[in-house]
């Protein structure tokens, strides 16, 4: 009898453990599935900061592109004619027309005296003279905004 009660503990404790076992079980299972979201989140969340980051930057480079423009309103003399703009990663390119190259010094006069612009550069002139126009010299001059830093955004969040 002793041994006939001795089993029946031991079976009470196998009954016991296995119990324990698979409550630990779908403990694993809960906790594999907690984790599986937690990942997914935080794959979401990297994914959401990237494009903060990208929008971010484009506000910088639309707030860059209406300096530029009250800046040319500002430095740009009479006698000159821009024919185009260019701006890229805070270089900003202009090409046009001046009625002197007086004119033109005062834009690059301008510009440079002005604050937030840096590397103001002449890259070309070339007289038109026989052309009967009043703006014969076309110019190539570049510049930079001093702070403008370019956006550093990888593709693919």
């Amino acid at each position: 009898m002793v041994v006939g009660i001795g089993a029946g503990q031991v079976y009470q404790q196998i009954s016991v453990q296995e119990a324990r076992n698979a409550r630990l079980g779908k403990e694993i299972v809960a906790l594999d599935n907690k984790l599986k979201r937690q990942t997914q989140n935080q794959r979401q969340f990297e994914t959401l900061e990237w494009r903060l980051e990208v929008i971010e930057g484009l506000r910088q480079q639309n707030r860059y592109v209406a300096l530029l423009f009250n800046l040319l309103s500002v430095v740009t003399p009479s006698g000159i004619v821009m024919e185009k703009v260019t701006f890229k990663n805070g270089k900003t390119t202009l090409e046009g027309y001046a009625e002197s190259n007086a004119e033109l010094a005062k834009l690059v006069s301008r510009l440079e005296r002005y604050q937030g612009v840096e590397n103001v550069r002449i890259h070309s002139i070339v007289s038109q003279s026989k052309s009967p126009v009043v703006m014969d010299n076309k110019f190539v001059t570049t510049f930079e905004f001093i702070d403008y830093v370019v956006p550093s955004v990888t593709l693919g969040g």
